[in-house]
């Protein structure tokens, strides 16, 4: 059931938010899910979710999949109606992404992943780790949605402004930027999550380094002399491999890409002097017209139109004598990155002529030399009892250095698809400089432009405006949840990223930066999730599987008898016989807060029905 509601809500990316693993191909677990009793070649998978939204009103969503017995691909349909009418298409967009996209703006994906939760992951509901995707999630759901979709719209509108300012043989052209440009922005916002995250883990591992070291070398200086040699020497080792492996970076990611591909000797080779020497003839034949139109607009008395037009005619038959096309390679690059590759080209042509050579080399010894003199302070360690803390120091050391260079490697990825989104930002405004500066298109992207800017601002102060009532609904969530919430001294919320921070009694700092048990865990995601349902825009229901999985006896009572039932307006628990047996469902029954009781009863080998019937007997 949980399986369906993410499904039909966000189709191949809810299942794969839901089974997080490496090796997870959506098309072989949709073609598992097909019942197998029913015969015939032609297969067929559907979903269907009808709510009701006070504002919205009657939403029907429905996905259909379709796939052959035999194997191949799989087809999926999307229909989304609201009130029986279907949306209305944005000029340009097909139906299929239309629907898509006004789902993730009703329930994001990164939100309905925490209204559908499985009480067996709920250790793994750590709301102390947030990234940008929940957090813009966070923004349509409380009270942001408006925003977020007409910043869409807008979009649109400025899409389908470009294409009518653009001739109909570059608006195909014109059609692929976008989706280039989209696709690139949404895969550079996942790779800046993961950044984020990785640069967490990094701050988390590099503190524990620094506690272990000091360990180490407080044991060194009161009993080992040579362990606080060696650990000096590992220390100045580690120094060096860290600049080498700065310049080895660079080299690898700046130079050999070049070195490979093969770069010229001679810059000229490439004809980027004589393209830079191009448009800076151009530039001043531009600035030629334009003098010239100033001049004539001048003129009092003006001259007859016919005379205008023949003097600027005259101009442009003299510039263009000299004028030349800037070659293909170079059609979008301006003349200071032009420039740029002429001044980086010197030190590439460095590296190429043995330079490269020489840093892998030096970064190769550097890497052997760290080794060894780790391996000679472990050594040392040990001989003073400190075999673990070594052990551990020298692992957590190597987890440091691949964390670093998997960073390194995700911010060259980020800054490939920046010059990406760029380049074809500027493709895009190219086809935009095609019309008259003053005409009626260009007035209406500026003021697309403005509003945005607006909307945008006014975004970030509605955001500041949720932290108070943030915080004390997570504090009233927690108090509901936990017997440690009498120890709380304070909750903040972060209103840039939605982050919580607690202060405990007997605890310094962030209490969440401390090694959280699972049930702990599950509290602050619990109490997250609570601050959010009573602020949320829309009363969201909640769907909870095993809801009290893995808690003892005393923290099931609680969560049954005092948090889920004020969890949400409307909590769908599904459960099996276990979860609410030794008379938690005759408490949570004498609460007065079950609305409807369904027992899904199997029917056969691979078909159920649903009846709605009182559960006594099930418990």
């Amino acid at each position: 059931v949980l399986d369906a509601f993410n499904l039909v809500l966000h189709g191949a990316l809810g299942i794969k938010k839901r089974y997080h693993k490496p090796g997870f191909k959506f098309d072989d677990w949709l073609k598992r899910t097909h019942n197998t009793t029913v015969t015939g070649e032609d297969c067929n998978v559907g979903v269907q979710l009808t709510l009701e939204d006070p504002s919205v009103g009657v939403v029907m969503i429905k996905r259909d999949y379709w796939f052959e017995r035999a194997g191949g691909s799989v087809d999926m349909e999307l229909t989304v109606r609201i009130n029986g009418k279907p949306l209305t298409l944005e000029v340009g967009e097909s139906k299929h992404n239309m629907a898509q996209k006004w789902i993730e703006a009703f329930i994001p994906v990164a939100v309905s992943q925490r209204f559908l939760f499985d009480g067996e992951k709920l250790p793994e509901l750590n709301f102390s780790e947030m990234n940008q995707e929940f957090s813009s999630g966070l923004d349509d759901i409380l009270g942001q949605q408006a925003i977020q979709q007409l910043n869409y719209h807008l979009n649109s509108v400025m899409k389908a402004t470009t294409k009518q300012m653009t001739p109909e043989e570059d608006q195909n052209a014109l059609d692929d930027w976008f989706a280039e440009l989209e696709k690139a922005r949404t895969s550079e916002s996942q790779l800046k999550s993961e950044i984020e995250a990785l640069k967490r883990e990094f701050s988390i591992m590099n503190s524990r380094s620094t506690e272990l070291h000091n360990m180490i070398m407080s044991k060194g200086n009161e009993e080992g002399k040579n362990l606080g040699n060696a650990r000096a020497v590992q220390a100045r080792a580690a120094a060096h491999l860290d600049s080498r492996r700065k310049e080895l970076i660079r080299v690898l990611s700046d130079s050999l890409p070049f070195m490979i591909a093969g770069l010229p000797t001679d810059i000229n080779d490439w004809g980027i002097q004589n393209t830079v020497e191009l448009i800076q003839t151009n530039l001043i034949s531009n600035s030629a017209r334009n003098i010239l139109d100033k001049i004539l607009k001048n003129l009092d008395p003006r001259l007859a139109k016919k005379e205008e037009k023949r003097l600027m005619a005259a101009l442009d038959d003299e510039l263009t004598k000299d004028e030349l096309g800037i070659p293909d390679m170079f059609q979008f690059l301006s003349k200071s990155d032009l420039e740029n590759v002429l001044i980086n080209h010197a030190m590439m042509f460095n590296d190429l002529s043995g330079n490269a050579e020489q840093v892998i080399g030096e970064s190769v010894i550097a890497l052997s030399d760290y080794r060894k003199k780790t391996a000679e302070m472990i050594a040392e360690s040990e001989k003073l009892g400190l075999a673990k803390i070594a052990k551990e120091y020298k692992e957590i050391s190597l987890k440091i250095g691949e964390s670093r260079g998997e960073i390194r490697s995700k911010e060259g990825e980020v800054a490939k698809l920046q010059a990406l989104i760029t380049e074809t930002e500027n493709q895009i405004s190219a086809m935009q400089s095609l019309t008259e500066a003053d005409s009626k298109l260009n007035k209406r992207l500026e003021l697309i432009l403005v509003i945005r800017k607006i909307i945008l601002e006014y975004a970030a102060k509605r955001r500041d405006s949720l932290s108070k009532p943030l915080e004390e609904g997570f504090a009233e969530g927690f108090k509901l949840l936990s017997r440690k919430s009498e120890a709380v001294k304070s909750v903040q919320i972060s209103t840039t990223d939605y982050s919580p921070f607690i202060e405990m009694e007997g605890y310094d700092g962030n209490w969440l930066d401390r090694d959280l048990s699972a049930t702990e865990k599950q509290h602050v995601g619990l109490s997250m999730l609570y601050a959010i349902s009573k602020l949320s825009r829309i009363p969201l229901p909640i769907v909870v599987d095993t809801p009290v999985s893995r808690m003892d006896k005393d923290h099931k009572e609680w969560s049954v008898t005092r948090f889920y039932p004020k969890l949400s307006h409307q909590v769908i628990v599904l459960t099996t016989s276990d979860d609410l047996g030794d008379g938690l469902f005759d408490e949570l029954k004498e609460s007065d807060c079950i609305a409807s009781q369904i027992l899904l009863e199997e029917t056969g080998p691979a078909t159920a029905k649903a009846i709605h019937t009182g559960l006594e007997e099930f418990f």
